[in-house]
């Protein structure tokens, strides 16, 4: 299984990795992040940084909380939109769950191949629940 995880990773399949809380979505993310090549341009979106990616042609996003006047928040979605601008090889969205997962998807059929995320579930039932919204 390491094996082909690894050859889908260098031969930029999209991938998502669901699973419980605390069962090593992030890590195994982290893992296949390993088998990027350097030469190409990664857009990371995280709520906090727990991406630990090494490559040289990488721009990190995190997300940002409204301030006390309820202004200037941003969203994973609004990343993700503004990512695709930034021309970038493959996204990499650390957890899909909420208006981002349209948006990721698209990028993943136009073009940024290989693109990767996690999203929380408990059971191939509760998978398809999510992706069906």
């Amino acid at each position: 299984m390491a094996r082909l995880l690894s050859i889908a990773s260098r031969c930029r399949i999209n991938i998502l990795i669901s699973g419980g809380t605390g069962s090593g979505k992030t890590t195994l993310l982290n893992a296949l992040s390993h088998y990027i090549s350097e030469d190409e341009r990664i857009v990371t979106i995280e709520d906090a940084a727990e991406l630990r990616l090494e490559q040289p042609n990488l721009v990190r996003l995190e997300t940002r909380a409204a301030s006390i006047e309820q202004t200037g928040v941003v969203t994973q979605r609004d990343l993700v939109i503004n990512a695709l601008r930034m021309r970038p090889d493959r996204i990499i969205l650390g957890e899909c769950r909420g208006p981002e997962a349209f948006e990721m998807l698209q990028a993943m059929n136009t073009g940024h191949d290989g693109s990767m995320s996690t999203l929380h579930a408990n059971s191939l039932a509760m998978q398809l629940v999510v992706w069906s919204r």
